[in-house]
């Protein structure tokens, strides 16, 4: 989307790391389970979390997975996902430019991200380059219209809401950047999840002149729905439904045995010191992504896998 900075996209979300961990929809376990069950992770799998906020779904897949990565844009965001499961390694790096070598993981899976990037369908690209053949690549989020006036009111209410907001696409849209990705769509789940408006605006809290033209498009789409959400107005209050698809896909190609060797890191590096650190400290073993079996690849986007210690994992 014209006009969206990179920058400004990070600032927002190490804004959002205040509370997104505690929004009811976005945190509760079992829904951050779904998507792991959906997937059918498990203890053997290598798995990387692309987009993992603040580490609501990596919490739970640190109970079921093997090795496991969570990669996000924002270090406030990470120092949160550290701090709701200090086994998983974390890296920060656009979800278009993943620091890892190709198939260094079995399961590639990201939750509410693809809307917020700048290329979807690199995303995609990236995700299914990480995998090995026979690995899955799943995504979550919600999708719009495929009516095209519909999907413009959507988007353009979820952008005055959220400046880190690019564009909600549609199902058809999904399929497509899944199929340019070269993975073969195995699965989809479609759920419509009830939103309440006002708590939806308090996540993010725009401006008041901006709350009330949202406001105001929702109570004109009860009597004549323009955007596809479903607006109604329920015990005085305004509701309306975000439909999310689930998607699985499958990178084609021989699945990966046990006599095949195991990825290694080829170049070992000094991670970022931690929070209060030194660069002369020494790296913590257990940080390094050797541990994990990964090979990592080392270009502009440094994986930093350093555990923040101290007053930085205060829980907000």
């Amino acid at each position: 989307m014209e006009g969206r900075e990179f920058p400004d996209i990070v600032r927002q979300f190490d804004r959002q790391s205040e509370i997104l961990a505690r929004v009811p929809w976005f945190a509760d376990p079992a829904r951050a389970r779904e998507i792991l069950e959906f997937g059918e992770v498990s203890k053997g799998d290598r798995v990387l979390e692309v987009g993992c906020g603040p580490g609501v779904v990596l919490e739970q897949a640190a109970a079921v997975a093997g090795r496991l990565v969570g990669v996000d844009v924002s270090l406030r965001m990470l120092e949160k996902a550290r701090g709701r499961a200090p086994s998983v390694h974390v890296a920060r790096a656009m979800c278009e430019r993943l620091p890892f070598r190709d198939v260094a993981f079995d399961v590639a899976y990201s939750r509410s991200t693809l809307h917020h990037v700048l290329d979807p369908s690199r995303m995609l690209g990236e995700m299914a380059r990480s995998v090995r053949p026979g690995g899955r690549v799943i995504l979550n989020d919600t999708i719009t219209s495929e009516v095209p006036e519909w999907s413009t009111n959507h988007n353009e209410v979820e952008r005055l809401r959220d400046p880190s907001h690019g564009r909600m696409v549609t199902g058809s849209e999904l399929l497509r950047h899944f199929e340019r990705a070269g993975l073969a769509v195995a699965r989809i789940e479609e759920k419509r999840h009830p939103r309440s408006l006002s708590d939806w605006l308090d996540i993010t809290s725009p401006p008041a002149e901006a709350r009330a033209a949202i406001v105001a498009r929702f109570e004109a789409w009860i009597a004549a729905d323009s955007s596809g959400l479903h607006v109604r107005r329920a015990s005085d209050t305004l509701r309306f439904d975000h439909t999310q698809w689930t998607v699985l896909g499958i990178r084609p190609g021989r699945v990966r045995s046990a006599a095949d060797p195991v990825p290694h890191v080829r170049e070992r590096h000094r991670p970022e010191p931690a929070v209060g650190g030194s660069r002369e400290d020494p790296p913590q073993e257990e940080d390094h992504p050797r541990e994990a079996g990964l090979n990592v690849r080392l270009g502009d986007h440094r994986p930093d896998l350093t555990r923040p210690t101290g007053s930085a994992l205060q829980e907000r």
